[in-house]
């Protein structure tokens, strides 16, 4: 009850961000129409995964088209989406997110509500998050800079070497694949 009161109460007091292509919305009360793929690939582009930590601006976008590339045919459209909450409330590193407790549940409900809004299936499957973490193997392999402490177990590295692109690049890359999975943008801004 108090989370609802909560998010009811920033939602009265201005608790809504401008999007890139100008809808107002509320994080902590999602409305699926005013889900824009220009705004999530706008965003994500923009967006640098481990903030920023790594040998060059590296995009969640960028990210999130080669997760959709090692999936089967079947989830390459929930591996682009699978960070689409982070167009609206960014990231939260790991060793920080599992402090807040909040934060997680505005991410679940962002997420269900990128389920309803592209015609997903829900919960997120499992198979994404291994994708993920092959992912996270690779971008450890290519990107960071040498590692001072173990960073526990990862899954075998993609066969392929992460490429430097600009965040341009990764929009209109991440446009490209999202039009070979769903069809025209204009359906779905």
């Amino acid at each position: 009850m108090k989370k609802d009161i909560f998010a009811e109460r920033l939602k009265n007091i201005g608790g809504w961000i401008q999007t890139y292509t100008g809808k107002q919305f509320w994080p902590m009360e999602p409305d699926v129409a005013n889900i824009s793929i220009i705004d999530i690939a706008v965003s994500l582009s923009r967006i640098n995964r481990f903030t920023g930590h790594t040998t060059y601006a590296y995009s969640v976008a960028q990210h999130s088209i080669y997760v959709s590339n090692i999936l089967p045919p079947e989830h390459q459209k929930w591996g682009l989406l699978h960070d689409a909450h982070e167009a609206y409330v960014n990231d939260m590193v790991s060793p920080v997110k599992k402090y807040f407790p909040l934060y997680q549940e505005i991410e679940t409900k962002l997420m269900e509500a990128m389920a309803q809004r592209f015609d997903l299936t829900w919960p997120v499957p499992k198979a994404i998050v291994e994708a993920d973490y092959i992912l996270l193997a690779t971008e450890k392999r290519d990107i960071m800079r040498p590692s001072p402490a173990p960073w526990g177990a990862l899954p075998k590295p993609a066969p392929f070497k992460i490429e430097k692109w600009t965040c341009d690049k990764a929009y209109n890359q991440f446009i490209k694949r999202f039009e070979e999975l769903f069809g025209s943008v204009k359906d779905w801004t």
